[in-house]
C-alpha cells in the first residue's frame, strides 16, 4: 500500500503546475493488463499496470512527455514441490520519457509510440512449508530500457487503447537477464 501511495504522490507532483499554455499539455491515466516475456521463463505471469502520462504537443501530430507506470502486484510465479510452496515475484516500475506520432486526424486516430526509461523494483521470494512461511527480498538492479508500441485515440472522447512492448535487461544476484513484458492499456486523457 505504501508503494501505491508513493506512486500516486509522485504522479500528482509531476502534473502540478504544468498547465500555463492551453491545449499544449495532456495528462492521461492508464490501466490494463501486462504479461511477462522474461528471458528463459517457463511460464508467463500477469500483472496490472497503472500509470500517468504527461505530454506536451510539439505539433498537432507529435507529443513528447514523461510517464510513470507501475505493475501492481508484480509478476508472480508459484511452484509446489515436496510439500513446499514457493512464490517468486518480480516488481517493475517504469519512470521514462515517450514520444507519440499521430498518423492522421479524424474520429479514430492511429499512433505509434516509442519510449526510454529507468526500469526499477525489487523481487521477493516466499517459501511456505507446513504452515510456516519465510520471505526474502531479492535485489534487482535498476536498468535503462526501451519500449515500442502503437494504439488508437478517440480524440472527441479522450479515450485511447495501446499495445506496448518493453525491452529491458536487469541484473539480480549477479545474473543478468531479459525482463521484457508486453502491456495492453486503456487510457483517458484527463487534460487534452
Amino acid at each position: 500500500m505504501k508503494k501505491v501511495t508513493m506512486f500516486l504522490l509522485v504522479a500528482l507532483f509531476l502534473v502540478s503546475g504544468l498547465f500555463a499554455q492551453e491545449n499544449k499539455f495532456t495528462v492521461s491515466a492508464v490501466g490494463g493488463y501486462a504479461m511477462s516475456a522474461f528471458e528463459d521463463q517457463d511460464d508467463a505471469a500477469g500483472a496490472l499496470p497503472v500509470g500517468v502520462l504527461v505530454g506536451y504537443k510539439l505539433k498537432p501530430n507529435l507529443v513528447v512527455g514523461g510517464e510513470l507506470n507501475m505493475a501492481l502486484g508484480g509478476f508472480s510465479w508459484e511452484l509446489e514441490q515436496a510439500g513446499y510452496k514457493i512464490t517468486s515475484t518480480a516488481n517493475q516500475t517504469l519512470i521514462g520519457a515517450f514520444g507519440k506520432y499521430y498518423f492522421s486526424e479524424g474520429q479514430y486516430v492511429p499512433y505509434g509510440k516509442v519510449g526510454v526509461g529507468m526500469y526499477t523494483g525489487d523481487g521477493e521470494a516466499k517459501v511456505e512449508y507446513q504452515g510456516q512461511s519465510q520471505k526474502e527480498t531479492i535485489k534487482i538492479d535498476s536498468a535503462i530500457g526501451f519500449n515500442v508500441g502503437g494504439g488508437v485515440l478517440l480524440p472527441d472522447k479522450g479515450i485511447f487503447a495501446e499495445f506496448v512492448y518493453h525491452i529491458v535487461s536487469r541484473e539480480a544476484s549477479g545474473e543478468s537477464g531479459g525482463m521484457n513484458y508486453w502491456a495492453i492499456q486503456v487510457g483517458y486523457q484527463i487534460i487534452r
